[in-house]
């Protein structure tokens, strides 16, 4: 497949759920080391509203960690 290192976050109510666990499903099979994280009951783009929201700054957090790891 060609591709680096993915992190996927998801959330539990997001509309596309399925199609994104079906697709971090699929590059793993195909050998992309990806980390998949599901965050309960989350929306689209929750991670927007770091700000207001404790799952959003855990998730920008998570983010960055993910970053340094695979950038160091």
């Amino acid at each position: 497949m060609g591709l680096p290192p993915l992190l996927v976050q998801v959330g539990g109510a997001e509309v596309l759920h399925d199609q994104i666990v079906a697709f971090a499903q699929r590059a793993r099979t195909a050998g992309v080391d990806v980390t998949l994280e599901l965050e309960p009951d989350m929306f689209h783009d929750w991670q927007l509203r770091a700000a207001q929201l404790p799952e959003g700054a855990r998730s920008v957090e998570a983010a960055a960690r993910w970053l340094v790891a695979h950038l160091a």
